[in-house]
């Protein structure tokens, strides 16, 4: 059976994130990410669990430390699953570690930063902490910015006096 293993961790906007492994794809748990960007975890489990954001994102969530692919109506891009009938939940790997994440849903760590940039700020405002909206936006300026940066010059830079 396969492993979803801890491997490192991420830095984002001051936080150390913990990065899971699954079959050469690293993973990320959202819960303690929305939580820290101030945003309401339920409702973004929810958006997290819709059928076109699966796809996208390559969500996992877990059950008695069993990764699951949720049901989805697309198949998942991750080339060593695209096997697997995901109209039903289906088990692709176990949990393997000693600090077993609750309540959460994982999503390919390559990902994280179009997450951030697909929140709707306005849709945000109705659930989110008084400070969340500001950085969020914050961060989706950034994010864009190192998008164009790239675009145009072929390269992004981060400044070191940005905080991410």
């Amino acid at each position: 059976m396969n492993k979803l293993t801890m491997t490192g961790e991420m830095r984002l906007a001051n936080h150390q994130h913990p990065v899971y492994t699954l079959l050469n794809t690293q993973y990320l748990s959202m819960r303690p990410i929305v939580e820290q960007i101030g945003l309401n975890w339920a409702a973004q489990k929810k958006v997290l669990l819709d059928d076109y954001e699966v796809r996208l994102f390559g969500t996992l969530i877990i059950e008695d430390r069993k990764i699951i692919q949720p049901p989805s109506i697309y198949p998942l891009k991750i080339n060593e699953l695209q096997s697997i009938n995901i109209d039903i939940p289906v088990e692709v790997a176990v949990f393997h570690g000693d600090e077993l994440p609750e309540d959460t849903v994982f999503i390919r760590a390559k990902t994280v930063f179009m997450y951030i940039l697909r929140i709707d700020l306005d849709e945000a405002s109705h659930n989110s902490a008084p400070n969340a909206l500001e950085n969020i936006y914050q961060m989706q300026e950034e994010l864009t910015a190192a998008i164009h940066n790239y675009e145009i010059n072929g390269v992004a830079v981060k400044n070191p006096g940005v905080q991410s």
